[in-house]
């Protein structure tokens, strides 16, 4: 996205856009918003009847709404952590700009985020009165309240969703399953970049490599473990970013064998993954999609229409991800609940209005609030009188 994150530009060192990344990025983030209303609108592929192989591909494609959510790990790994590896290396990382750059890139997304999942679980649970947010659909949905869980909104949900401890210290905030990713990301961000300084910082004072030593491992101690497995996706994103020097000076020949391989890997995670998902598969769904990044990072820009469109759709995908299931939960909950459908015109409508909804309420609250990430952070570093770099 704009230039405001390195986690969202997808620019080369010399200001070109990864049209390829930013395509991968924003049809990621479609793919969980696809994988969410297919969970709403259609019937589980183990409840239909009659011949229904033909439909595998239907399901398959609207179940990889979590394969979708490790190519992000990669994928933010690759453009935030890589970059910061280097920078460490070079002695040119700086923490109070990092961390300006990482709060502002999330908070400005985030914070409208709960406000607005506050407001439409308030309408939904509380105006309307509508069945569902007491976990009443569990049986037949991939994410939102489950049972035992109290997703009403309250202010210390709130609070730690803002200082990302859902899912370690508190619930995810209201319906917003999907919110449980950001908590990896944001200590992912730190982590990282503090025991690489700790290791390869030689260009800083053993008093600063010492401290962030003791930072590393204070986080790793107090994260639990299925975050910090979850982790080494996002790491070997950060490791794939130094190849890519490497995989731009191949031959054609070279790249072109070594971007088979990656995609015989990718497919074969991807089917592990699909076949039995857990944290093994995870992990080399993972791997195979850090090894690609370099790879798709080589390739022309083929512009036009296409870098249009994985501009638009990179531009809004932090925001789709972050608002899109309250809107739609609130939506079937009133309009469908608890109605499914085979696959036929009548789901593929329902399911078409609510992406629809999805997008177009996406793209307003980017309008009105993301995209003014850059102006957030320049604010943020003039409070604190943090120079800018």
């Amino acid at each position: 996205m704009r230039h405001q994150s390195d986690a969202t530009s997808h620019r080369s060192p010399r200001g070109r856009r990864f049209e390829h990344l930013d395509m991968v990025r924003g049809l990621a983030a479609l793919l969980v918003l696809v994988g969410h209303v297919r969970g709403f609108v259609f019937v589980d592929y183990s409840d239909l009847t009659g011949s229904k192989l033909a439909l595998a591909p239907f399901y398959v494609i609207g179940g990889l709404g979590h394969q979708a959510v490790i190519l992000f790990f990669a994928l933010s790994g690759f453009l935030v952590g890589g970059r910061a590896m280097r920078e460490i290396r070079q002695g040119k990382w700086n923490l109070p700009d990092y961390a300006v750059h990482r709060f502002a890139r999330l908070w400005t997304a985030l914070i409208p985020a709960l406000i607005a999942t506050a407001l439409l679980d308030w309408i939904g649970r509380d105006l309307l009165r509508l069945s569902g947010y007491g976990a009443q659909y569990w049986g037949i949905l991939s994410s939102g309240p489950y049972p035992g869980s109290d997703p009403t909104p309250t202010l210390a949900a709130f609070l730690g969703n803002i200082a990302f401890l859902q899912t370690i210290a508190v619930p995810v905030f209201g319906t917003n399953g999907p919110l449980w990713s950001l908590a990896n990301e944001f200590w992912y961000y730190f982590l990282v970049p503090f025991a690489w300084l700790a290791l390869a910082g030689r260009s800083v004072s053993p008093g600063a490599r010492a401290a962030a030593a003791i930072l590393s491992l204070a986080i790793l101690a107090f994260l639990p473990f299925a975050i910090l497995a979850l982790g080494s996706i996002w790491v070997m994103g950060a490791l794939a970013w130094s190849l890519g020097d490497g995989v731009r000076a191949m031959s054609e020949g070279r790249f072109r064998l070594l971007a088979a391989a990656i995609l015989l890997a990718f497919l074969v995670g991807l089917a592990a993954s699909l076949a039995r998902s857990g944290l093994p598969t995870d992990i080399l769904l993972g791997i195979a999609c850090a090894a690609a990044l370099p790879c798709l990072a080589r390739l022309a820009n083929p512009g036009g229409i296409y870098g249009r469109f994985s501009f638009w759709l990179s531009e809004i995908s932090f925001t789709l991800y972050v608002v899109h299931f309250p809107l739609i939960a609130l939506l079937w909950f009133a309009l469908l609940a608890p109605a499914q459908f085979a696959v036929g015109p009548a789901g593929f409508a329902a399911a078409t209005a609510l992406i629809v909804a999805a997008l177009v309420y996406a793209a307003a609250m980017w309008w009105l609030f993301e995209r003014n990430t850059g102006r957030v952070r320049t604010l943020f570093l003039k409070t604190l009188h943090i120079p800018k770099r």
